[in-house]
């Protein structure tokens, strides 16, 4: 499913960061599967694409996502351009 996320993410960057927002917020197993290590490349490239995105909105949206990922141990926070900090309420150390 993430190959069809990556695959989308150009063309429809606020649909997909939503819906991958939410596989992975699931309080079931399944968010925890969506969360599994060996996803960490797709996920690497969807936020690349998905950030790239002229749309703010879109960018704000992925941003967001990475703090959450970022509580549930999974760094993506060297894709963010230089300069543009993480809110501190997601802040791990």
């Amino acid at each position: 499913m993430l190959k069809h996320f990556l695959d989308l993410a150009e063309s429809m960057p606020l649909a997909i960061i939503k819906c991958l927002s939410l596989m992975t917020m699931a309080q079931t197993n399944s968010g925890q599967y969506w969360l599994a290590s060996y996803h960490h490349e797709e996920y690497r490239a969807i936020l690349s694409a998905v950030l790239k995105s002229k749309d703010e909105q879109t960018r704000q949206t992925a941003k967001e996502l990475i703090n959450r990922l970022l509580v549930r141990g999974l760094d993506f926070r060297y894709l963010l351009p230089e300069g543009e900090a993480l809110n501190p309420l997601y802040s791990c150390g």
